[in-house]
């Protein structure tokens, strides 16, 4: 990995990497500078990225950002299962064209993914299964063998507060990098706002602590969420764990978001569309608890204890090994 920086992309890894250390397994977090986590507790070991190349795994993965140096790391590795994972990205016609005629894709991250889609000798993963999906459907050429989706949530951590809600409150993760489309978010409540002057948005986004964030979301009753490009969508599974309704676009959070069922979708830059939904939930209370209820039953399912498991039955299923150990 190339650091282990307060994101949320790395706390998939690391809470999923728990998790295997539960169950027994052995796993090894490489970044260049092999410092320990200091923002999320983590049971695993740590090591540089220098390393790679001397230590066997059964599965060594690569969760970067398709760096050259990274890629090539990877393909040092002795290990007996090796992979790369996908933690998002824009699907669409041009990636599509890039990626099937890789020969033309210009240098860069980019050039790097296509040439690892390549490689019949590597494993794709990903975060979210419909990123899987997309692949197999739009790069006709891909060598690499199609693994498993990896995403989750820590329910034990993000959980409804045993106090209750009081009145409404709206958050969102009001982070401020394009693709996450906090600028729709904000249309939208402004829209909503105005309708009920009480009402307020707040934000998580600089939040020191993960029990501040797990505090915020016990305390938000609709969650919004805006997403432009992502592969799993962590804040929409970590508000509807922490009990919250939650309105989100399609991109990732498709997977777990039934619309009407557990939440509500809607599309992508559509800020009306958006504030419609909210004053919906707003219009019946009994509305937001039974979504809410169902939301919890949701990220309960798809803890990354229930997770661990599938990893570990692919990689015995495919390796002659049966004690695990990841790097």
């Amino acid at each position: 990995m190339p650091h282990l920086g307060c994101f949320g992309s790395i706390r998939e890894v690391l809470e999923l990497s728990n998790a295997l250390v539960d169950a027994g397994h052995d796993v090894t977090v490489h970044t260049p500078d092999g410092e320990p986590c200091r923002w999320l507790p983590y049971n695993g070991q740590v090591a540089t990225c220098e390393q790679v190349p001397q230590t066997d795994y059964d599965l060594m993965l690569m969760v970067s950002e398709w760096r050259r140096g990274d890629y090539d790391l990877l393909l040092a590795s002795p290990s007996r299962m090796r992979g790369v994972v996908m933690m998002g990205f824009t699907p669409g016609c041009e990636l599509a064209e890039l990626l099937h005629d890789w020969s033309h894709t210009p240098s860069g991250g980019t050039k790097v993914l296509a040439a690892a889609l390549q490689n019949p000798d590597l494993v794709v993963f990903a975060d979210g299964a419909w990123q899987l999906d997309w692949l197999a459907q739009n790069v006709g050429t891909m060598q690499a063998k199609i693994g498993i989706a990896l995403g989750g949530v820590n329910s034990r951590m993000f959980r409804p507060s045993t106090e209750g809600n009081g009145d409404v409150a709206i958050g969102a993760s009001g982070d401020s990098r394009g693709r996450k489309g906090s600028d729709t978010v904000r249309e939208a409540a402004a829209i909503i706002c105005n309708k009920h002057p009480r009402l307020i948005l707040r934000n998580y986004w600089g939040t020191p602590t993960q029990e501040s964030l797990v505090t915020f979301l016990q305390e938000t009753t609709i969650f919004l969420d805006g997403h432009r490009r992502g592969g799993w969508c962590n804040p929409v599974l970590e508000a509807m764990a922490c009990g919250c309704a939650v309105v989100c676009t399609e991109i990732g959070a498709t997977e777990f978001v039934i619309d009407g069922v557990n939440g509500r979708r809607v599309p992508m830059d559509d800020a009306e569309t958006m504030a419609d939904v909210v004053l919906w939930y707003l219009g019946d209370e009994g509305r937001i608890r039974r979504i809410a209820i169902k939301a919890r039953e949701t990220a309960e399912s798809l803890d990354y204890r229930q997770v661990a498991p599938r990893l570990v039955k692919y990689v015995e299923g495919n390796s002659e090994h049966s004690t695990i150990a990841i790097g």
